[in-house]
């Protein structure tokens, strides 16, 4: 079954992806896609053939993005786009769900107010993860659907071991009240 999800609420994105998770077709596969734009899905939807299109693009304030500045240039980023931000002495690298990475100046503590009430822990002094994007929660380190393996402080370990656990009951909650 080839299901694609177009949504910008990384939210509502995770949630749909633990409700569907169990289902598989005759074959034992599910091909879940995910898409971030309204322009993304139109360019999609005319290549490939889907059993199902979960379609929710209605959030378009500029909450949702984020203003990437670099020197001369500006870069737009949807912030449920976003597996994590790394940090080290005023550089930032923002990277992506889809692999990119874009680099730009500031504190990660002023990107981590853009983000907070998003999704987003801080697991160490230098990076702010997605929670939708944790696969594995471990004792000192995460890892991430794309394989990205991200330090987790002691200092910082229990309170980020909370927030995930928090974050992963109420998407269990919901899977459970939709069941």
């Amino acid at each position: 079954m080839k299901i694609y999800i177009c949504t910008d609420d990384c939210t509502a994105r995770g949630r749909l992806h633990e409700y569907l998770a169990p289902l598989k077709d005759n074959d034992g596969k599910l091909e879940i896609t995910d898409c971030f734009s309204k322009e993304e899905l139109l360019v999609n939807i005319g290549t490939c053939n889907f059993d199902v299109i979960f379609f929710d693009m209605d959030k378009s304030d500029t909450s949702d993005f984020l203003t990437l500045n670099r020197r001369s240039e500006r870069r737009k980023v949807r912030i449920s786009g976003i597996s994590y931000i790394e940090g080290y002495h005023r550089h930032l690298t923002v990277h992506t769900v889809r692999g990119e990475a874009f680099e730009t100046v500031g504190k990660l503590s002023e990107m981590l107010a853009h983000v907070e009430g998003k999704c987003f822990i801080q697991v160490h002094q230098g990076f702010i993860v997605n929670m939708n994007e944790i696969e594995y929660f471990g004792a000192q380190e995460l890892l991430l659907r794309d394989g990205s393996q991200i330090a987790v402080s002691a200092r910082r370990h229990a309170a980020a071991l909370k927030a995930y656990d928090e974050f992963t009951q109420n998407k269990a909650e919901l899977v459970a009240i939709r069941r």
